[in-house]
């Protein structure tokens, strides 16, 4: 799907066979879905603002991030358009979701401790209960292993915009973090 506007934050679904992005093609930015060679072209969120989406395992939904109340909040909608519903709901920050590999829980950063930590919030029966938080060093950037029993994120000494990042992983239930990649030079993704 052309564009002469900006695409960005690609993720694909389990099957390969859809691709969901941020876009500012329509004048704001939006999450789109579309099919891999880029047909079905399909806008999924009405937000003034939307980004960094990501697929649930099934495929049935994406999570993404949008502002709310002066910060940033995660939402999903179903894959094929549909009720936004909110996941999160804190004064601070909730950013960059994904899916745990069984849809049980969305991974997410926020700021909600007063520093940048993973955190997660349960789906399902589960819904609207208490975001826990999973790391106690830092985190950003959360994405669980493909075979569900790892927790990747990225930690950085300065701050969000630069300096030296870290890859750390966490057993998916808990746990403790460990150094996977200790340093390279690069923003947080």
């Amino acid at each position: 799907a052309e564009s002469t506007r900006v695409d960005s934050n690609p993720n694909f679904s389990a099957d390969g066979s859809k691709v969901v992005f941020s876009s500012d093609r329509s004048g704001r930015l939006a999450v789109w879905s579309a099919n891999r060679n880029g047909t079905n072209l399909t806008r999924l969120t009405e937000m003034p603002i939307a980004g960094t989406p990501r697929w649930s395992p099934d495929g049935s939904e994406v999570a993404f991030d949008a502002p709310r109340d002066g910060g940033l909040e995660v939402y999903a909608v179903p894959a094929f358009r549909g009720e936004t519903r909110q996941v999160t709901t804190s004064a601070e920050d909730d950013t960059v979701p994904s899916y745990s590999r069984d849809g049980r829980w969305i991974y997410f950063a926020s700021n909600r401790s007063g520093e940048w930590q993973i955190w997660r919030a349960a789906l399902g029966e589960e819904e609207n209960a208490t975001a826990e938080q999973m790391t106690r060093g830092g985190g950003y950037a959360p994405r669980a292993s493909p075979d569900g029993r790892y927790l990747y994120f990225a930690r950085q000494r300065a701050d969000l915009t630069g300096g030296v990042t870290s890859i750390w992983r966490m057993p998916a239930a808990g746990g403790d973090e460990e150094a996977v990649v200790e340093s390279s030079r690069s923003g947080f993704g």
